[in-house]
């Protein structure tokens, strides 16, 4: 609870917390609380932690969404393009924009993509790799394109991505 105060001692009963103490309250938590089959861990060096529940992120994806541009809260390309501006005018030329991954094309008006002549209005500097929940990518933009013709054709050719 906000502003309860540090909790020291803690009575668990069937693996649920049934009640807790704070400091100078441990002796009558375990006056209330003990019994025949109790066990009490009494160290200063351990702590209780809640459950955690792994949400199952892969966490070089997930540091990307924090580093990358937050277009989830974008509803239509124009805003998307207006924050890889943004983004752009922080960066060096040729340097590559990233957007977060946390979002997907239905949330916006058009329901898809940007395209690459959309891309360019934000930057013809940059390429530009755009994130999506699905997983695609799509690399655009005519700094993109630059990219693409110096990786050069045919199978297995790969967009050099930024790192």
């Amino acid at each position: 609870m906000p502003g309860a105060g540090p909790v020291t001692a803690v009575a668990v009963r069937t693996g649920t917390i049934v009640a807790t103490a704070g400091p100078g309250q441990e002796r009558e938590l375990l006056a209330a609380w003990r019994g025949p089959d109790t066990v009490v861990l009494d160290d200063p060096g351990l702590v209780v932690l809640p459950a955690f529940v792994d949400t199952h992120n892969h966490l070089m994806l997930a540091a990307r969404d924090i580093l990358g541009v937050p277009v989830s809260g974008a509803r239509d390309i124009a805003e998307i393009v207006g924050l890889i501006r943004q983004r752009a005018a922080q960066t060096p030329p040729g340097r590559w924009i990233i957007t977060a991954a946390d979002w997907h094309e239905l949330q916006l008006a058009e329901r898809r993509l940007p395209t690459a002549a959309e891309l360019d209005r934000a930057t013809a500097d940059h390429p530009v790799l755009l994130g999506a929940i699905r997983g695609a990518r799509q690399a655009g933009g005519a700094a993109g394109a630059v990219q693409e013709r110096r990786a050069g054709d045919g199978p297995g050719r790969r967009l050099p991505l930024p790192g």
